[in-house]
């Protein structure tokens, strides 16, 4: 499918891409391999496919990039999508919705082929996940004595790849699942994959997602729980224990996403949360007003740095 540069002006290597020339998972070379090699030589197969998902995995992040830089879109789209909704339809409402979405920083055209594009590169990343899944599937029928090393292969890949789990997956989820009552119609016949489920809840506290942010290893968690796992000496993981050595990720298409499919569980939380705050700072200020004076004014010189 080509991109018009007509309908999607300025979007640089999103324009004129065809998902047909992204690289895809070399499944036929990869079975050819498989059925030339022996036990000795499984390690020629894990860097073959090693070499193939790292092409994958940099057209991947450099593809999501170019959508994720428009840090207005989750708005635009959640626009859209009560607009779509609520059953707006006739010229007047073309004009008001592109008037409104404009204010956002982008028009109607460029925000639709934005979450086109998304659906695209998500349903891409879907195809080779899946592809990965069956040539590891027999590899390890071919070889079972060598399931220790494809456990090790599969756990380094995931830990490693963006595409197959982390932040970008979770967020090109979200913002399909954001887009779905307006994209969806225009490519049914297109796209026959729908996006995978996207959790809504914290994991940690159960409560709806409220600033989530995306970990390395692929979970979610509450902007909350993030402060308390950020006090924490090691930094793993609440769910996975696995380390978390790069910084979590905003994900603003998932808070759009739950801000508009939970909306009175998350107006409620958000009220609560309001208060907490309020509370916590109302003592903080008791406790400074308790201090001598030169403790204070070390305090709040301190805070304003």
């Amino acid at each position: 499918m080509q991109f018009s540069k007509r309908a999607c002006p300025g979007f640089g290597g999103l324009v004129g891409s065809p998902l047909t020339t992204l690289p895809w998972l070399e499944y036929k070379l990869a079975k050819k391999k498989l059925k030339r090699i022996d036990d000795s030589r499984v390690d020629e197969f894990f860097v073959l496919l090693a070499g193939n998902l790292e092409r994958i995995d940099v057209a991947f992040q450099a593809r999501a990039a170019l959508i994720f830089k428009h840090c207005q879109l989750p708005r635009a789209l959640s626009f859209l999508r009560s607009q779509c909704k609520s059953g707006g339809r006739g010229t007047a409402w073309m004009h008001d919705a592109m008037a409104r979405v404009s204010c956002h920083g982008l028009s109607q055209q460029a925000a639709l082929r934005l979450a086109e594009i998304a659906r695209h590169i998500e349903a891409w990343a879907q195809l080779n996940a899946v592809g990965l899944r069956k040539i590891m599937k027999k590899f390890e029928k071919r070889f079972p004595a060598a399931s220790a090393a494809s456990i090790a292969f599969k756990q380094e890949q995931h830990q490693s790849r963006a595409f197959l789990q982390g932040p970008l997956v979770m967020e090109l989820r979200s913002c399909c699942l954001l887009s779905d009552p307006v994209v969806r119609p225009q490519l049914a016949s297109v796209m026959s994959l729908s996006p995978e489920v996207v959790p809504m809840s914290c994991p940690v506290c159960f409560d709806v997602f409220v600033d989530p942010l995306g970990l390395p290893c692929g979970h979610c968690i509450c902007g909350r729980c993030h402060d308390r796992l950020k006090a924490t000496t090691t930094a793993v993981c609440p769910v996975c224990r696995l380390p978390c050595g790069k910084a979590a990720v905003a994900m603003p298409h998932l808070s759009e996403l739950v801000r508009t499919e939970l909306r009175g569980e998350y107006t409620e939380l958000k009220k609560e949360l309001k208060a907490e705050d309020l509370v916590r700072r109302i003592e903080h200020e008791r406790q400074l007003r308790a201090l001598p004076a030169n403790a204070q004014f070390m305090i709040s010189a301190l805070s304003s740095i």
